[in-house]
């Protein structure tokens, strides 16, 4: 049987929840004790390992949530979080062991940054073919609208359930709301690594050093956390009566619809092939003769 892309998607999900399940075991201290390395070396094994994904992913999910319970969390300033008042934050430019290789080379898949990203790539050594490679990568795959087809893919294969749970009682709706949304988490952090891991795989060597060496350079970013301004059994109430009133899905519908517009109107925009800019010399061109589309004239 051939799997279409959502259903590989859900299926990798399915296999990934045991692992995060068994991290729930032991203490957030341990998690970071057995999963954190210092001064990791950010190459081409750090961006395609699944295992190191899940693990940091985990970790700042962890924090995410110790934090939005006001729990003390001084004894991780060791490894880069500060406390701000009732909040932490993290300089994730400088602690790059808490992010996920998609975290990081997110910049590579936004439409609006893509000529300043071909632009720059090519500065630092990429030749015409590989940038216009990434061009056609991101356009070709969304990852915004992969992301929300993903999301209503598993809504449309779990609602039921969730809403015959519901309504027959005898649950906590904070339990079923927390568990929707850790399956949701999920499945995005999949869906989010398998676009990485594709995209990387698409250049040699030399180039996944070039796309890391560029993401380093422009990923500057603090994570704030701290309590919620909602208690949980509020957040329950709250998604209970959106998902029984149909509003969840029919947002993700709307929301799907709308990017889809957006994205038709920005491609006839886009131009993928790339052209060097003008003003370099010819004998600073970086690419092969058979691959140089530099234009003299």
């Amino acid at each position: 049987m051939k799997l279409t892309p959502s259903a590989f998607l859900f299926l990798l999900y399915l296999l990934a929840v045991p692992s995060f399940a068994a991290s729930n075991g032991i203490s957030l201290e341990e998690l970071f004790t057995t999963t954190y390395k210092h001064n990791e070396e950010i190459n081409r094994e750090w961006v395609l390992s699944r295992e190191r994904n899940l693990a940091a992913w985990q970790r700042m999910r962890a924090v995410r949530e110790a934090a939005e319970r006001g729990e003390d969390l001084s004894y991780l300033s060791k490894y880069g979080l500060e406390k701000k008042s009732a909040w932490y934050e993290i300089d994730l430019g400088e602690n790059p062991e808490w992010v996920t290789s998609y975290r990081l080379l997110r910049i590579l898949s936004s439409w609006h940054m893509l000529p300043m990203n071909q632009e720059e790539l090519y500065e630092l050594g990429m030749t015409v073919t590989e940038v216009e490679k990434l061009g056609r990568y991101v356009i070709a795959n969304d990852i915004k609208e992969i992301s929300i087809q993903a999301r209503l893919d598993y809504f449309h294969k779990e609602e039921a359930g969730y809403i015959g749970r519901i309504l027959q009682g005898g649950e906590d709706f904070s339990a079923i709301y927390l568990e929707l949304k850790d399956n949701i988490e999920a499945l995005e952090h999949l869906v989010g690594t398998n676009w990485t891991i594709d995209l990387f795989s698409q250049f040699d060597n030399e180039a996944q050093e070039i796309l890391l060496t560029y993401s380093l350079s422009k990923y500057k970013s603090r994570n704030g956390m701290g309590p919620s301004d909602y208690s949980l059994d509020q957040e329950a109430e709250m998604f209970v009566n959106q998902f029984l009133s149909g509003e969840i899905s029919a947002m993700m519908r709307e929301g799907l619809e709308s990017h889809r517009e957006r994205r038709l109107a920005q491609k006839a925009k886009i131009n993928v092939e790339f052209k060097p800019p003008v003003d370099s010399p010819v004998n600073e061109c970086k690419c092969p003769p058979d691959q140089c589309s530099y234009n003299n004239s």
